[in-house]
């Protein structure tokens, strides 16, 4: 099954997401989507284990589903309401987490060869010439806009631990998995792009790419 094909199934099962009747408990919500994140950690390294093709799709799609899900759960237990300008800054980071994904998604499906989610080979251009962490900045983005969108002290403090989470498994993933893996050439990578942050002048050679 090619990546594209499993990309579009992921997005339908996303959909049907939408029309599941929420749990009336954001605890639940909150275990369920760490339950996703476990999933999909599972399916990056299922190329180490002896695991069927068709179960690797299970988990892939199912680690979305989790994830979707329990987001889903949290927002429908959101006590609060954004307003005004709130809503309006909540929808602007919302734009940019789904345009940052989207393009992120493109750099794995066109420039990177992987192994489930891990890649075979150093890749600095992109979405990974604005930081060496995209899918970690886009995803603080996509919390930050839910939480100035609905404006909820819950979903606020959740998305606090989430985003400790987030910086924790960046730094975590850099010394274990992506020097030992890459060597001296990430390390360099390092030196010239900032982690999570962009910096000016990876903004500038990241918007430039795009004239």
């Amino acid at each position: 099954m090619s990546k594209r094909t499993l990309f579009l199934l992921t997005l339908i099962l996303l959909a049907l997401i939408v029309v599941f009747p929420k749990s009336d408990s954001g605890f639940f919500g909150i275990v369920i989507t760490m339950f996703g994140f476990v999933l999909l950690n599972m399916y990056g390294y299922s190329y180490i284990l002896p695991f069927p093709e068709e179960l690797k799709l299970v988990i892939f799609a199912g680690s979305f589903c989790s994830i979707g899900y329990g987001w889903g759960t949290m927002i429908h237990q959101s006590e609060g309401s954004g307003s005004g300008i709130f809503s309006i800054i909540g929808f602007i980071l919302l734009s940019i987490a789904v345009i940052g994904w989207v393009l992120n998604f493109q750099d794995w499906f066109k420039h990177i060869p992987s192994i489930g989610l891990l890649a075979e080979s150093l890749y600095t251009e992109g979405t990974y010439s604005l930081v060496r962490h995209p899918q970690v900045l886009f995803s603080i983005i996509l919390l930050l806009g839910f939480d100035f969108y609905y404006w909820s002290t819950s979903l606020i403090l959740t998305s606090l631990l989430w985003i400790i989470g987030f910086i924790a498994y960046a730094v975590l993933e850099e010394k274990i998995e992506l020097i030992p893996r890459f060597g001296d050439p990430y390390i360099t990578y390092c030196d010239f792009t900032p982690g999570i942050i962009p910096s000016k002048e990876s903004t500038k050679k990241f918007f430039g790419q795009f004239r």
